[in-house]
């Protein structure tokens, strides 16, 4: 019985063995199978490694260009650092006549120098102490546009003191290390925001007028007034477009009229009234250009505060074409820009061939090399006269935007209204 039940239980073992084994070989995977799969994970390993190495190379160019930034940014700094402390000093300080340290400059012009009460430098030691870690740090265009109002409000406080103080001015780039210099200290902070800025211009330039102004300026390609010129258009249009209301709502409130101006001003305006404002500001030829530039932007809204729907037609509710108000402006701003850098095309041309450091900055030898090459093309100027007025205190120091302000307001000659820079802008190339 035993014995019995032993044999069957082997039958079973068996059955059960060669049952598992007929499976197993059943769903065992082919040779081609195998195969398969291991070119479906080599193609995958190379592909993955072919991302890693192209994320990898686009990571060290990343940081080879922050690298060379920061380096092109402390070294600015460092240029400019030192000199902008002393001349912070002397402004704050004050100046004395020193008629004993005359240079022969100075002596040839009848100009006395100046010397500081009580200045102290910046010691190498300061100067050449590592800057740290720096972070990168990003600015939203709101951020951006503080600073450079800040900037401007800093640069227009020290042009007044170095007026007072007989000192010479600053550029616009040399006055942005000394801001960030006044206002951190530290130079991995200066360096960190320096090139913030300098990012940030670059991301918003296209996409916002005054970011674009203030690039050009810090490069010396516009003078500085001229974003007193594009503040002038803001206020001009805002003025326009309120004096339309007025007219459009005689017996309404002068409190309804400035809320309805300010609800525009956050949103839209309606397609007659921007080309009124367009109209009125510019002659037929201007008028028409920037009227086109506007089209593209022209959509439909049931109110000022809706989004406006472009591209289309036609509105099939019947209502009247608007445009963000914001674009309207950035349409008109951006064409003053382009006609001024038109304006000054020629002069730039002119100044840049003898500011061979690309400082926005001449001495007194590069200024007589600018008004020798003037008046071989066909002018009559005086190179003394000018230089009494662009440096009365023989400094050596005549930056870009000081002589589009002198050349702008002094006349080609006595029996002519024409000043020098718009003589200068008619030039044929």
């Amino acid at each position: 019985m035993i014995a019995t039940l032993s044999f069957s239980k082997n039958i079973q073992v068996n059955r059960l063995v060669s049952k598992t084994s007929n499976t197993s070989v059943k769903n065992a995977p082919t040779r081609g199978q195998e195969s398969d799969e291991l070119e479906k994970l080599r193609k995958a390993h190379e592909d993955a490694k072919k991302t890693w190495e192209e994320e990898k190379k686009e990571l060290m160019e990343q940081i080879s260009y922050l690298t060379e930034e920061n380096q092109r940014c402390l070294n600015v700094l460092l240029r400019h650092s030192k000199d902008g402390q002393q001349r912070l000093e002397m402004a704050n300080e004050g100046t004395v006549p020193d008629k004993e340290n005359e240079s022969p400059k100075g002596h040839r012009r009848g100009i006395t120098q100046t010397k500081t009460i009580r200045t102290q430098h910046i010691t190498n030691q300061n100067i050449n102490t590592p800057i740290g870690t720096t972070n990168l740090r990003t600015l939203t265009l709101g951020q951006l546009h503080d600073v450079v109002e800040e900037i401007y409000s800093s640069k227009t406080k020290f042009d007044e003191k170095y007026f007072e103080g007989k000192l010479p001015r600053e550029t616009m780039e040399q006055h942005m290390y000394t801001f960030l210099n006044q206002k951190y200290g530290l130079k991995n902070l200066i360096v960190e925001w320096a090139t913030a800025i300098i990012n940030g211009l670059r991301k918003y330039a296209a996409e916002d007028n005054d970011v674009a102004v203030f690039g050009k300026i810090l490069k010396n390609e516009c003078d500085e007034e001229f974003r007193f010129v594009q503040a002038q258009v803001k206020n001009t249009i805002t003025e326009l477009l309120k004096m339309h209301l007025k007219g459009k709502y005689p017996l309404k409130h002068a409190t309804e009229i400035k809320d309805m101006l300010n609800s525009k001003i956050s949103s839209s305006i309606l397609e007659e009234e921007a080309i009124d404002i367009v109209r009125y500001m510019y002659n037929k030829d201007d008028a028409a250009y920037i009227i086109e530039r506007l089209q593209p932007n022209l959509g439909y809204a049931k109110g000022p505060a809706d989004t406006l729907k472009r591209g289309v037609k036609e509105d099939p509710n019947g209502e009247k074409f608007r445009i963000e108000y914001a674009l309207f402006q950035k349409v008109i701003l951006d064409f003053q820009m382009r006609s001024h850098d038109l304006f000054l095309r020629n002069f730039l041309s002119y100044f840049k061939g003898v500011d061979r450091e690309n400082r926005g900055i001449l001495d007194e030898e590069n200024f007589r090399e600018l008004i020798e090459i003037l008046n071989h093309a066909g002018y009559d100027l005086d190179a003394d006269t000018l230089l009494r007025k662009l440096d009365p205190h023989n400094f050596d120091v005549i930056t870009f935007s000081s002589c589009i302000s002198l050349f702008a307001a002094e006349q080609v000659s006595s029996d002519s209204n024409m000043s020098i820079l718009q003589k200068i802008s008619l030039e044929s190339n």
